[in-house]
């Protein structure tokens, strides 16, 4: 993970029908799992069940991590990232409630954000938009 990478907290997500489990192979990261923070270095391992919040970061501002990512059971996860990295840093704000209305089974953001979604991909439907898809 880039030294760069950095998620917001209001970027806490969670996966509801999937474990996780990180394995760091180089740096350092940073969890936050239900409101807990917890730095892992290179050599641990921490896992997250299915529905916990979460999110992570590097734990450096100028080195990069290297981690092993495990979803289990994998289900879309390998297409919506896929798919999320297509969207780029401009998708407008229904695309982007779309993309995360649609995948939903593997990835949901949490609090106020996770509850604005289905009502911002409702509008979004209602004027026609559809949700962005791999060509």
């Amino acid at each position: 993970m880039p030294s760069r990478y950095n998620v917001p907290p209001a970027a806490c997500a969670n996966h509801p029908a999937q474990d996780e489990l990180f394995e760091i192979e180089e740096g350092a990261m940073v969890f936050v799992i239900d409101g807990a923070e917890r730095t892992v270095a290179a050599g641990g391992v921490i896992e997250i069940a299915a529905g916990m919040s979460h999110r992570a970061r590097n734990a450096s501002p100028d080195e990069p991590a290297v981690v092993r990512w495990v979803t289990a059971p994998a289900l879309r996860s390998a297409e919506f990232f896929a798919l999320a990295a297509t969207l780029g840093d401009d998708a407008r704000l229904f695309e982007r409630a779309l993309f995360a209305y649609e995948y939903r089974d593997v990835f949901r953001a949490s609090g106020m954000l996770g509850r604005l979604i289905p009502m911002v991909a409702a509008i979004a439907r209602l004027l026609g938009r559809r949700p962005p898809h791999l060509d």
